[in-house]
This record gives structure tokens, sequence and C-alpha cells, in this order.
């Protein structure tokens, strides 16, 4: 046990001797100025020590100020990528980074082109969240033939393209730039810009035939016309394309499409109302038709029927000769009503007094009731629903309108109050 005690006294006495002298050699070389010895603290330590880390937000929307999703956010230093994220339905993207200044970048998946201002796609210590609008970029390709800024010759172009909402349209340079819409459903639009400088838009009218003025007029700055159903198609080649030009300083400017609500309906759009004839009606005729079938005379004056008990009218008095009205028989003036029938519509389009459209109605199937009860002559009596059709129809349809020429007697001097019995006869 002494031997052991021994050789550990000389093992610690070897370790002084060598500690003592490494710190004479330490005291004997003196630093160089610009090589600091590696334990040095303050300023120099802070050289080596990692950057200070901060968190960073990105938040995009769309125009209509909803999140923006499958959107590439990207964080670029000195134009190198830094880091980069998807946005998903919560429309921003947050980073953890050494902090100082990055650009960002907005990209799509797709590749579709995008706009947004750069300007302020910058993040900061001191602006370390930042809130970016994008809009879809129109790529110019759908290809036409239109108006050259240069003049001569139409020039062929490539027409962006844009749907409903806010696009933005970079500026053809030096010349015109043209838009081209496509609706997808019909609608009243307005087509208007949004831009800090003027900017000219003006409607051209359609790719295959792009007129070199405005066809439609601009007012402040705004275009507005309605798109009917019938403009709108299954598939684009179906459907009508409306050509816009735009022009003003800049790059580009939003393009913006608005429906501003439905079509106001038309009358030609409306069902039609169609009489029925009621089942008393369609009996035939069991009264007395002796005698010569007489057209009446509608250019006397003096021309009278009233309506009889029997629901009839009837010439002169109610107790007179029952009036029948040609339905598949010739009158003096008009084709008979079923070979009118047969080509086009017996029919009125009705009005309320105060201009606005009431209802439109069609007689022709009315017609073809009452003729299954005509008698050997094409004729049935004469009631108030056939009389009502009579009045109406030819108000409608200016059998009477002696104002426009469209009256049907040749000159003939006839009363409108007793005209529409042109087609009506007696037996005598």
């Amino acid at each position: 046990m002494k031997k052991n005690h021994r050789l550990a006294a000389l093992a610690l006495a070897g370790l002084l001797c060598a500690s003592l002298l490494l710190t004479a050699c330490e005291k004997d070389v003196p630093w160089d100025e610009e090589t600091p010895p590696s334990d040095t603290t303050g300023e120099s330590m802070a050289d080596t020590t990692p950057a200070t880390e901060a968190a960073y937000k990105v938040t995009v929307l769309n125009h209509d100020g909803t999140p923006a999703s499958d959107i590439i956010v990207k964080v670029q230093k000195n134009g190198k990528d830094v880091s980069f994220k998807l946005v998903g339905p919560t429309g921003f993207a947050a980073f953890k980074l050494p902090e100082d200044s990055y650009t960002v970048l907005i990209e799509s998946p797709s590749g579709k082109a995008l706009h947004y201002d750069t300007e302020a796609a910058v993040l900061t210590p001191d602006a370390a969240e930042i809130t970016l609008t994008v809009f879809e970029a129109a790529v110019a390709t759908q290809p036409l033939n239109a108006p050259s800024q240069k003049g001569g010759d139409y020039a062929r172009f490539n027409a962006a393209t844009v749907g409903e909402g806010l696009t933005y349209i970079p500026y053809n340079s030096g010349d015109y730039t043209y838009v081209i819409f496509t609706p997808t459903r019909p609608g009243v639009y307005e087509f208007t810009y949004e831009a800090e400088e003027e900017v000219s838009l003006t409607y051209h009218g359609a790719p295959i035939n792009v007129f070199d003025t405005p066809i439609m007029e601009t007012v402040e700055g705004k275009v507005t016309f309605a798109i009917t159903a019938g403009s709108v198609g299954s598939t684009p080649d179906t459907t009508a394309q409306y050509v816009f030009r735009v022009e003003g300083n800049g790059n580009g400017c939003m393009f913006k499409v608005t429906r501003t609500g439905d079509v106001p309906k038309s009358p030609y759009d409306e069902p039609w109302v169609i009489p029925t004839a009621p089942a008393e009606a369609l009996k035939p005729y069991e009264g007395v038709t002796d005698g010569a079938l007489t057209d009446l005379d509608v250019t006397n004056p003096a021309l009278t029927v009233v309506k009889g008990d029997d629901g009839y009218y009837h010439l002169d008095s109610k107790d007179g000769p029952v009036v029948f009205i040609r339905l598949s028989s010739a009158n003096p003036y008009l084709a008979d009503f079923k070979t009118i029938c047969d080509s086009t519509r017996i029919c009125a389009y009705l009005y309320n007094e105060d201009g606005s459209f009431d209802q439109r109605i069609s007689y022709n199937e009315l017609v073809a009731e009452y003729l299954t009860v005509a008698n050997e002559d094409g004729v049935v009596p004469l009631n108030d629903q056939l009389a009502d059709m009579v009045k109406t129809a030819g108000d409608y349809m200016g059998w009477w309108n002696y104002s426009d020429d469209l009256d049907i007697f040749g000159g003939k001097i006839v009363d409108p109050a007793i005209a529409w019995l042109f087609p009506c006869a007696v037996y005598q």
C-alpha cells in the first residue's frame, strides 16, 4: 500500500510541473492583435453566435376579401429562396426565420399568372406580418383580328380572356389591349376597371367582327348591358363573346366584371296564357240555320249586335238572328282563323295601365277546341269568349289600326267599335 501512495504522489508532482511550464510559455508569447484568443468575450463572441430568430406571417386574400388557398408563399433573401409554404384554407403562412428583411413571392401551383402589390411584399423586423391581395392575371392567348393603334389594316392580336370578378390586365406595349369576356350565365353586367390612373374602356362587339369605334356608350368609365339566356350556350363555342379595349398609363389595370342582377323579363320569355272553352260551349249548335250564310256589313255604321238570353250574340236585338263566327270558312277581309292558326299564332301581348307587362295570350288552342263543334260551314255561334278573342287579338295585331296602315279593310271606312265583327255572319 505504501508503494501505491508513492506512485500517486509522483504523478501529481508531474502534472503540477507541466502546468507551470505551460503557463510560463503563454506569458512569453504575445497575441497578434488580429488573431484574438478562442475564449474572448464581448463583440468577438457575438460573431460566432447564431442570429436571433423571429416569427413572420404572410396572409393572402382573394380580391373579395376571403382567404386565398392553394397559393405558394416564397420568402427570399438576395434573390435566393430561404423558405416557402403552401397556403391552406386559413389563408396565411407562418415562418420562423433569422431576424432580417425578406422579399415575398406569391405563386400558383398550377402556374396560373397572379398579380399582387410587389412593393408591399416585404417582411422586415418592423413589419413582420403583412397581408397581400392576389388577383388572377390574364394571359393574352385568344387570337383575334382587330384595329391597330398604328393604323392601316386590321392586325392580329392575342386578347386577354376574363370572367366575372377582377382580373389584372397587362397592357399590350405600343398598341391596343383587347379583352374578351365569355359569360357562363345570363344577367345584367357592368364592365369597368380599377386603377389609380385614367383608363379608357370601350366595347367593340364580337371577336368575329371587332369594330374600330365603340358600339355602346361608356358612362363614367362603365359599360352596362344585358346578356340573355340565348347568348349563353353549354360550351364556349356556343356562347357569345364580348370584346373590350382598354388603354391607360402604367403597366396594366384591373378589369372588373360585375353581374348586377337578372335580365328583366321579356314578354317573349313568358309562358303563353291559353284560354279554354267551357264545356257547355263545346256542343254542336242545335238551333235553326235555314237560309244562306250572309256576312255582316261592318262598313255600315248602323250595324248592331246584342247578347241574347241564350248567351249568343244576335243581330239588331237579342231576339234577332244568331250571329255566327267563321272559323274555317273565308270572310271578306282576312284568311279564316284555322288557316291563320296553321301558319302562325292568333295572339295578344297585354300590358297594364302603368305600361308594365301583364301577360301574353294564345288563341290557337281555343280555335282548335271550337272547331270540333263547327258545322259544315265552319262556323259556331258567337259568344263572349269568341268576341273577346277577336277584339283582343285584333287590337294587338292591328287588324283595324288605320294610323299605321295595318288595317285589313283595304281603304274602306270601318268604325273600330264594330270592326271586330268582320269574321261574322248570319243565316238569312
